[in-house]
């Protein structure tokens, strides 16, 4: 839904330097996968494997920016605020759905400031979802013969 919704926005311009953040985090996602793989020595090794190209990273980066301003605009709008009861709620259901131990360990390995914007992202999708009209469509497997 999301995807669909940021694909009938129109986005006539945006600040460089914020796309660069943008830009910079995704080249370290997969920079992270370099150490991860025996053998691999460069992340443009690493956008080989995943059948990737620089232009693809920079598509991501773009997209993950235009998010980010959907959710944010959305939130303001509709008045979406993710209160201290609504993230401990969230928090908890997110740390039992990825086998933490606890928040606080889901906390250290990605940060409050990111978690607070993954539900807030939920919270998004969640209104959107009230006003969306599914259509069910009939599943064809592509790989069948």
């Amino acid at each position: 839904i999301m995807e669909q919704y940021i694909k009938n926005c129109e986005f006539v311009d945006y600040d460089e330097d914020v796309y660069q953040l943008y830009y910079a985090d995704a080249v370290a996602g997969y920079e992270e996968y370099v150490d991860m793989f025996e053998g691999v020595e460069s992340v443009e090794e690493i956008y080989e494997f995943f059948g990737m190209t620089e232009d693809d990273v920079k598509q991501e980066a773009l997209d993950n920016m235009y998010r980010t301003i959907v959710v944010d605009a959305i939130s303001q709008v509709e008045n979406i605020e993710l209160t201290d009861e609504i993230f401990d709620e969230r928090a908890a259901r997110y740390a039992e759905e990825y086998e933490y131990d606890s928040v606080e360990d889901l906390i250290s390995d990605y940060d409050e400031d990111s978690l607070r914007y993954w539900i807030q992202d939920d919270l998004v999708l969640d209104f959107l979802e009230s006003y969306a009209t599914a259509n069910e469509v009939e599943y064809e497997d592509e790989y069948e013969e």
